[in-house]
């Protein structure tokens, strides 16, 4: 036993209060590591836009969705070695595509199922929900103003070469895009990322949010 050493003895209480401190710190710990991931896949959202004029959206040569735009922006993501394996004409869950969408990409998701929590959330009035090209000059009410990205609860995580959005409930936004979560990261089209409260958050506004060209005036 070392001399040196100190004993301490915890008083009644106190042993719970130490869990509960250590337990928030790597709360905020995940938190931080979550919020720099969105805020890398909205620089490669933006790189992918200096080099095509629009942001991307699902694979799809022939007009069918085939992967996911997470696959798209791989080589922004300093993933061009996995982008390359993949063959773009076959579905993410083709057996030419098996290996490569199972692969974890570390700021898709950190679990070996390849699960990712990653999303683009779909409403009417959103961004996605457009045929058209997406564009900075067509989100009017700013791009400060318009999410494009949420980190959504696990029971909405997808597979992260599938294509496909979140399509959210039209009559209970707030409910469809938290879930059970008290806190929602959401990345928006000018690379900033927030943190929101579902107990502070209403339809209005999260409304607001998700549209592109609703002219509402809100505040985050």
């Amino acid at each position: 036993q070392d001399p040196t050493a100190v004993a301490w003895e915890l008083k009644s209480g106190q042993t719970a209060a130490i869990a509960a401190y250590i337990g928030a710190l790597r709360g905020s710990a995940r938190q931080s590591q979550t919020m720099n991931d969105v805020k890398q896949v909205l620089l490669a959202f933006h790189n992918y836009y200096a080099a095509y004029n629009e942001f991307p959206k699902d694979i799809a040569p022939d007009g069918t969705p085939l992967l996911s735009w997470r696959v798209r922006i791989l080589p922004y993501l300093n993933q061009s070695a996995l982008y390359n394996t993949f063959d773009l004409k076959q579905p993410w869950n083709a057996a030419a595509n098996k290996t490569s969408a199972a692969t974890v990409v570390p700021t898709y998701s950190k679990v070996a199922t390849g699960k990712s929590r990653v999303r683009i959330p779909l409403c009417k009035g959103s961004i996605w929900d457009m045929n058209d090209k997406i564009t900075f000059d067509k989100m009017l009410d700013g791009t400060s103003n318009t999410i494009a990205v949420v980190i959504v609860p696990e029971s909405s995580s997808a597979n992260w070469s599938e294509p496909g959005y979140l399509q959210l409930d039209e009559n209970d936004l707030v409910g469809s895009l938290f879930g059970d979560e008290d806190k929602l990261i959401a990345g928006f089209a000018d690379g900033s990322v927030s943190v929101f409260s579902k107990s502070e958050m209403t339809e209005e506004r999260l409304r607001a949010f998700l549209t592109f060209a609703g002219k509402e005036l809100v505040k985050r």
